[in-house]
């Protein structure tokens, strides 16, 4: 008995030592298409190094199949929420796009401690998983998959003979079906956008759709570009979809029915298709055609109510940046020791102003060509976003930093401001002046200080200017309309140099002017705060909603 006692004491603490040791599981499921590459990164790589660091379970769904897909569509209601592909089911998460790589390794960092099941199924669910399980045996290698179907096909014959009645059944009933052998075209016009949160999952939801129902006929159109801009315009006014959503994305039009966001999608749109299937309906596009004249200055009057403001405010408030009027007073003092009044300071101030005009033009331009070419390149989606919002924090760190500056003006402590230009940029502005100063040609001497000048001011104006070409990059398919609105920037950003150099020819000395702006720095520094908090709010949310 005491030797039954102690092995029986031995195996179980072995078990709990074993027990204690054996690595807890983490359980998901994962939703992909085979021709996402995205999916592929994260199967080829990303798993598989998680697979080497913890201990991992899961299986794989190809939402090509109806059964996969049906099936992601009832754990999504379970879920309550919906994301992109490829979809990634694990714990109590839902997560998915092309984000699902960063955040699953979070999520498997946080459940390997304590391990996860696969998610909750109803009986019915549980079922139809078995049988996706059995009948399909997803895998993420190809060579695997494909030598796996081909031992199934071989192993169970009776699996294989029981698919084959059931296309049998399926022709046969599309045979009787009136509906089938009208093959009555559905149009559907589907709008997306690079970067789009939701788009991908709404393609590939059409795409199933696609796939179920041939006589689908589906028309993409960019959001970006003009002429999706245009159409888009034109079926919301002619569908009477509220003014907030026009312009959103993804956007689906299907007979007399529009679905936009997180509406779009497989079980909202399928009863619409099923409810034209029968009658014969007109394309949206062509329906849209007769507004399509008008929609295009709708766009425009929209944009230019909400966006105007802004950047009307954002460019007087970096015309009479601290930074830039630092500057121009150095250049009228060194103007007045040269002995230049009158028509000359006019004429200096005129070829200096047009010289600043024209760079930071030109540098809005290139800012913007190159914002509009990331835009359009899908795989830097993700960077877009970054960028986005990267600037959008950077811009509400320089609100706080103007509101500090703003706290040291009331000190007395002008010297120790953040948002000003380095002293070594300083030195290079006045040796620049002084240096082209010395050319006999003012006139030509005037272009190049301004040239000058502005480039190396960029360090400090551009605090508002990048973010704001960030803001105006936004309008991509209206290239002239954010051209116009660079035009109106850089022309209010000059406008408080063209009042300087009046109000010296005028009589004003340098050391007025710098009274005068010595005594408004602090609101100068309020101004900015509300200029940057603005544009921080805005490409924040444009980074995360949109």
């Amino acid at each position: 008995m005491r030797k039954f006692l102690f092995f029986l004491l031995a195996g179980l603490l072995i078990f709990s030592i074993l027990k204690a040791t054996e690595q807890p599981v983490v359980r998901f499921y994962l939703f992909y298409s085979d021709d996402c590459d995205i999916c592929h990164d994260l199967m080829k790589y990303t798993i598989p190094d998680l697979e080497k660091k913890y201990n991992l379970e899961y299986q794989l769904f190809e939402i090509s199949d109806e059964e996969n897909m049906n099936l992601l569509i009832k754990l999504e209601d379970n879920y309550g929420q919906t994301a992109g592909i490829p979809e990634i089911f694990i714990g109590k998460y839902l997560i998915g796009g092309e984000e699902a790589a960063v955040k699953l390794e979070d999520l498997v960092r946080k459940y390997s401690e304590t391990g996860c099941e696969f998610p909750r199924l109803s009986s019915s669910q549980k079922s139809e998983v078995k049988k996706i399980q059995t009948e399909k045996k997803n895998q993420i290698d190809q060579k695997t998959q494909a030598a796996t179907a081909k031992t199934e096909k071989s192993k169970n014959p009776v699996s294989q003979k029981k698919t084959e009645n059931q296309q049998v059944v399926l022709s046969k009933e599309k045979d009787d079906n009136p509906v089938q052998k009208k093959k009555v075209p559905v149009y559907v016009a589907y709008f997306f956008k690079i970067g789009c949160k939701h788009c991908d999952r709404t393609f590939y939801d059409l795409k199933a759709l696609k796939q179920k129902y041939p006589q689908l006929v589906v028309r993409e159109f960019n959001i970006a570009d003009k002429e999706g801009m245009r159409l888009n315009e034109a079926l919301c006014e002619l569908y009477g979809v509220p003014e907030v959503k026009h312009q959103a994305s993804p956007m689906v039009f299907i007979g007399d029915k529009y679905f936009a966001g997180e509406e779009a999608r497989l079980k909202n749109m399928e009863p619409i298709i099923l409810e034209n299937l029968s009658s014969e309906t007109e394309a949206p596009w062509t329906k849209a055609a007769p507004l399509l004249e008008n929609s295009e200055k709708t766009i425009t009057e929209r944009f230019e109510s909400f966006g105007i403001f802004t950047i009307i405010v954002a460019g007087l408030i970096d015309g009479i940046n601290p930074c830039a009027f630092a500057t121009i007073i150095f250049l009228i003092s060194y103007l007045t020791l040269l002995g230049r009044k009158g028509k000359q300071v006019l004429i200096i101030g005129a070829v200096y102003t047009f010289a600043v005009f024209i760079t930071y033009f030109s540098v809005g331009i290139l800012g913007l060509s190159i914002l509009e070419y990331l835009q359009k390149l899908k795989f830097l989606t993700l960077l877009i976003k970054f960028i986005f919002l990267i600037t959008g924090i950077l811009v509400l760190i320089f609100a706080f930093y103007s509101l500090y500056d703003f706290y040291l003006f009331k000190k007395g402590k002008t010297s120790e401001m953040v948002l000003q230009l380095p002293t070594k940029i300083k030195q290079k502005i006045h040796k620049s002046i002084r240096e082209k100063s010395k050319i006999r040609n003012y006139v030509l001497a005037a272009f190049l200080i301004g040239f000058l000048v502005s480039l190396q001011e960029l360090f400090c104006t551009g605090q508002v200017y990048l973010p704001t070409l960030v803001y105006m990059s936004r309008l991509s398919g209206f290239r002239n309309l954010a051209y116009f609105y660079l035009v109106i920037y850089n022309l209010l950003f000059i406008v408080p140099l063209i009042i300087v150099f009046l109000l010296v020819y005028w009589g004003m000395s340098s050391q007025t002017l710098a009274k005068w702006m010595q005594k408004r720095l602090g609101t100068m520094k309020i101004l900015m705060a509300i200029i940057f908090l603005l544009l921080g709010i805005i490409l924040i949310v444009s980074a995360l909603f949109k």
